[in-house]
């Protein structure tokens, strides 16, 4: 485990993201990880080794590394992208059956909802582990 002085943590939390979320899933588990629940958490506990550098604490790593597998076998960034249409009046609320994977209308370009989409999913993982490393 490394000791690190509080502002490099933040920096640490998001390296040890990245790690685990794009240089450690392979093909195979980004393909399947929605389908089964095994990939899931074949994902989220490779995804979670990094963070044994933070913390040796089991009910953080635990928190990491479930979250992770329920929010990436759900896809719950796109209920966040969805959500945030009820910011706008009534009107324009657009139904859930005009979305596309990413939660937003599918007449919107798949370049901007996809990367909309990304941003929602990691800040979702983000949060969680900065509460789990701080709290836990």
């Amino acid at each position: 485990m490394i000791n690190l002085s509080p502002e490099w943590v933040p920096v640490a939390l998001i390296l040890c993201h990245a790690l685990g979320d794009y240089y450690l899933q392979s093909d195979w588990m980004a393909v399947n990880k929605g389908r089964y629940w095994s990939v899931a958490f074949i994902h989220a506990a490779v995804y979670t080794l990094p963070f044994l550098l933070l913390t040796l604490s089991p009910l953080a790593l635990l928190v990491i590394c479930v979250t992770h597998a329920v929010e990436d076998h759900y896809s719950l960034g796109r209920f966040v992208v969805f959500a945030r249409n009820f910011l706008a009046p009534r009107k324009e609320w657009p139904r859930w059956s005009e979305t596309d994977f990413t939660g937003s209308s599918s007449s919107r370009p798949l370049a901007i909802t996809f990367w909309l989409y990304v941003v929602a999913d990691h800040v979702i993982h983000l949060v969680i582990n900065a509460l789990a490393y701080a709290y836990l």
